[in-house]
């Protein structure tokens, strides 16, 4: 049970994760236990790295992906021409005409006016070059990502 401030109405979060003795029995806190849980069953991705540089890649899968910040996020997966490897460019789904998917949706070649509707699968089998970039995870561990499309010549 969750200790309630009847004073303040409301619920006092900082003493619920703590330990509650409940019939001469310690036992711990169902917040504390999904908790754990939650962070046991955390998904481990492989983080490749290559050379940072400019290359040609294919569209193979757009996934659209948990909302942030700003609103609804999509992923675009390309196969990085000779390398054997696939990277992702996450971006916001905002098709305004200075935004980072009208730019992407524009480097791929594919016919679409800024402000309108864009049905993200169309990228599926089109081909850019990719600007490759070296980052530094949370985790400490460098890797590479797409930082940007460029249209091919």
């Amino acid at each position: 049970m969750i200790p309630y401030n009847e004073s303040r109405k409301c619920h006092i979060l900082s003493n619920y994760s703590s330990t509650v003795k409940d019939s001469n029995r310690t036992e711990t806190t169902k917040m504390s236990e999904e908790l754990k849980a939650t962070m046991q069953e955390a998904p481990v991705f492989e983080k490749p790295r290559i050379e940072e540089g400019l290359f040609e890649c294919e569209c193979v899968e757009v996934k659209k992906i948990a909302d942030g910040k700003f609103g609804a996020r999509v992923a675009v997966i390309c196969d990085i021409a000779g390398q054997s490897v696939q990277l992702a460019k996450v971006s916001y789904m905002n098709l305004t005409p200075k935004s980072a998917a009208t730019d992407m949706i524009l480097s791929f070649g594919c016919e679409f006016m800024p402000g309108n509707d864009f049905n993200f699968g169309e990228l599926v089998g089109k081909k850019a070059r990719a600007m490759v970039e070296d980052y530094t995870g949370t985790d400490g561990v460098v890797a590479s990502t797409i930082s940007k499309f460029k249209a091919l010549k």
